[in-house]
């Protein structure tokens, strides 16, 4: 679009952007100070002072001026700086260019002059972007120096308003503030919305302490060599994340125990049932409810990761009307959803367990299954609005209680199966069926419980709202374009684990056995998820809401990285110790050494699966922060129609059993990711130079080689060394401490050549890592 270059009388060069609605804006080289917004009928939007002269050296009251490195007199400098009395440059390398928008990127790099003054050497870019009813300003600061420095950064903003009592600011409610006619004492703000009575300009007046704060003064930050800050008028934008250490400890422990009691409640489960009929009905029995409670509305589940992002862009008052709209129309779609799937149970398991109605000992299968699917149905009416609840919590910073909401679950079931242990009766089957299912849907209803507790007045405030209210509010239908494709595209996904039921359900035991095999590869997945991907989803939210393709790109990498480093050498050793593993947490009562084999052969299929599903988990994150559903739409579909054909051919045409289903999975998942990867190069500048990202993957890869081979000669010495040391009566004491040792070998065995190739992309892992667990967040610090 267009941008003009002209002069003023006394040959001050500034530029003036053009949009094709008729509004201009003016910046000014010097200071790189927007003096001019015009609307479309030429009404100038900004003040600017015609007391005050307007020539270099003295800078203009009025308009945008930028204050850097120091703001008012807080530090040593000149009051609020010297960028804005600095002539700036064109940017030779600027952001990628936006749709629809006039812009201009400016540059100002510190001088000797300037360093005589202030030791630090930087480049501040500047952005300026004009489109229909909107002028965007985006600065970035990168330290350039060999050490860190502090600073403050302002937008002011010089806003020509006609009736000053008539203006109010939002948003600011809760933040900390210093009052300048007040000794600069520290002060909370508690009003929704601060109004002017001819007081002196608050601007100038307080000093607000909060990331996402509007046109007002930020707090000073610092931050490492090379690492960029981006800032916007609405809000700062730090790119890497931001997680306390304590923080970062609390999500990691109540994490690892809600997987830990999951593993628990498996192994129990396995212990009481085995793969007999109650264990495989409760298999098919739970694919609907655990669709809604665990992928759709549970823990960076769609409902929980677009909500989480939206509420992120949102203003306080407008996130609880947002939350308390969809929460009441999440209620009613649960309710009606839940009656429908009561009402037909037996066709719906018919729908997707065809083989229990030909097997012979499918009958008390499909029994149990029909009875545990209509005591969880009140999972299908909760799973909605505790999926809210934990993406309301994740927005405003609170990841600990959603990371320990599962074990909630996992407690109830592990009591259940143990009240089945000590009180089977005749037809056990029927009652440990209906036990197992009455611990789910009471697991669910207790973290339901506890959001409102946690949550009391967002769930039901004094904001008026109805449901016609609610279907008409302009959040709630951005909200529901996203939620609709991603619930389609995990629904589509489901679909793929319903197609392996069906062909399972013609294998005895095969449904239970895939279940546990699964639970063991998708364990350090789901730790990996909720410990690096649910942090990163404000940042990516932001980030891709200020285009900063660059910053958002190197985040991603940086997350692929550090996930692959965690989970292969993992899933290494895993490959390795697989079969005494399973028999040591699973091969007691009625679990037998035949299931125990099956298992741990399924393991290994399924394992191969893991990089890519928390690949999948990173690449879907991106595409909702984007605002795109349809791209894992598409390639949800896509993955489906694979998964289906390799799994009518693995069982049908080449016999291949179960493995053969565990195999179709893997290889579908490996598929989607190469497609969402190639669908991601097309919306964002920089995706296609992942050339060393993949050659750092094959590096890690023979790491894996290194790291299996050293696992499994660690446990057969380890064995033979504890074979004849210790008695036979100590086998199972034996047997944890050689998988121990062994394990320990093995990740010496990954993390030896990781350090010694020092391999591309090692750096970018250990500064992630460094971000996530040392640098404090900023929303705390304004607390």
């Amino acid at each position: 679009m267009p941008v003009n270059m002209i002069r003023d009388g006394d040959g001050s060069p500034r530029i003036r952007l053009i949009e094709p609605t008729g509004s201009t804006a003016e910046v000014l080289l010097y200071g790189a100070q927007v003096v001019s917004w015009k609307n479309e009928r030429s009404e100038e939007l900004l003040f600017r002072s015609s007391k005050v002269l307007s020539k270099p050296p003295k800078s203009i009251r009025g308009g945008i001026p930028i204050c850097f490195p120091q703001f008012l007199n807080f530090d040593s400098l000149e009051q609020h700086g010297f960028a804005r009395n600095r002539l700036w440059s064109f940017d030779d390398s600027p952001l990628p260019p936006a749709n629809n928008q006039s812009t201009v990127d400016l540059i100002l790099k510190s001088t000797e002059e300037d360093l005589k003054i202030w030791p630090h050497r930087f480049e501040l870019r500047l952005r300026v972007s004009l489109s229909a009813n909107k002028l965007t300003l985006i600065p970035r600061v990168r330290n350039t120096d060999s050490k860190a420095f502090s600073f403050t950064f302002v937008l002011c903003n010089y806003l020509s308003v006609s009736d000053i009592s008539e203006v109010r600011v939002e948003g600011l409610e809760t933040l900390d503030y210093l009052d300048n006619l007040l000794q600069k004492g520290r002060f909370t703000e508690q009003a929704d919305a601060i109004t002017f009575d001819g007081q002196p300009n608050p601007i100038h007046r307080r000093r607000i302490h909060k990331t996402f704060c509007t046109n007002v003064p930020l707090n000073s930050l610092t931050k490492n060599d090379n690492n960029d800050i981006h800032l916007s008028i609405e809000e700062i934008k730090v790119p890497s994340g931001s997680l306390s250490v304590k923080t970062m400890t609390w999500i990691s422990v109540a994490t690892l125990t809600s997987k830990i009691l999951g593993l628990i409640r498996e192994v129990t489960m396995a212990s009481a049932f085995g793969v007999g009929p109650v264990a495989t009905a409760f298999k098919y029995a739970w694919v609907l409810p655990g669709f809604s409670s665990s992928l759709l509305g549970g823990v960076n589940g769609p409902i929980h990761i677009i909500m989480a992002t939206t509420l992120s862009k949102l203003p306080k008052r407008r996130r609880e009307k947002l939350f308390q709209h969809t929460v009441t129309i999440m209620f009613l779609v649960g309710a009606v959803v839940g009656t429908l799937v009561c009402i037909f149970s037996e066709f719906i398991i018919h729908m997707y367990a065809p083989g229990l109605w030909i097997l012979a000992e499918g009958r008390i299968v499909r029994e149990i299954a029909i009875e545990q699917l209509k005591i969880m149905t009140p999972c299908i009416v909760l799973a909605g609005p505790v999926g809210l609840g934990f993406g309301y919590m994740s927005a405003e910073g609170n990841n600990v209680l959603p990371s320990i909401s599962p074990a909630l679950s996992s407690s109830l079931l592990i009591v259940c199966c143990l009240i089945y242990t000590f009180t089977r009766q005749s037809r056990a089957s029927y009652s440990g069926g209906s036990l197992l299912s009455l611990g789910v849907s009471l697991g669910l209803f207790l973290q339901w419980i506890i959001q409102t507790m946690v949550l009391r007045g967002r769930w039901c405030s004094n904001i008026p709202h109805s449901l016609i209210t609610a279907l008409t509010s302009g959040d709630v239908h951005e909200f529901f374009t996203l939620l609709i494709p991603a619930t389609i595209s995990s629904g589509l996904a489901q679909i793929a684990s319903f197609t392996d039921l069906c062909f399972a359900s013609f294998i005895p035991g095969a449904a239970a056995s895939l279940s546990y095999a699964y639970l063991m590869v998708m364990a350090p997945v789901g730790v990996l998820s909720s410990i690096v991907v649910l942090p990163l989803l404000p940042s990516i939210s932001k980030l891709a809401k200020t285009a900063s393709w660059e910053s958002l790109m190197e985040n991603l990498m940086k997350s692929l990285l550090l996930c692959m480093v965690v989970l292969l050498p993992i899933l290494s050793i895993m490959w390795i110790l697989a079969e005494p593993i399973i028999h040591f947490l699973f091969e007691r009562y009625a679990f037998d050494s035949s299931a125990s084999a099956l298992v741990s052969s399924l393991f290994v299929a399924y394992s191969f699966s893991a990089p890519f599903f928390i690949i999948r988990d990173l690449l879907v994150a991106v595409f909702y922060a984007l605002g795109d559903g349809k791209g894992p739409f598409l390639v949800s579909v896509g993955s489906i129609a694979l998964n289906a054909i390799l799994n009518w051919l693995s069982v049908s045409r080449y016999h291949l059993g179960a493995r053969g289903l565990a195999l179709s999975t893997s290889f579908s998942a490996a598929m989607s990711v190469v497609v969402m990867f190639h669908l991601l190069q097309k919306k964002l500048p920089g995706m296609s130079n992942y050339a060393a990202l993949i050659r750092t993957i094959m590096l890690l890869h023979f790491c894996c080689i290194t790291s299996s081979f050293s696992t499994s000669i660690g446990y057969k010495m380890t064995c033979n060394m504890l074979n004849s040391t210790f008695q036979t009566r100590f086998f199972m004491s034996k047997e944890l401490l050689a998988i121990s040792l062994a394990s320990v070998v093995g990740i010496i065995g990954f993390f030896l050549p990781v350090v010694l190739l020092y391999f591309s992309g090692y750096e970018c892992v250990k500064d992630l890592y460094r971000i996530l667990m040392n640098q404090k967040s900023l929303r705390q610090t304004s607390g």
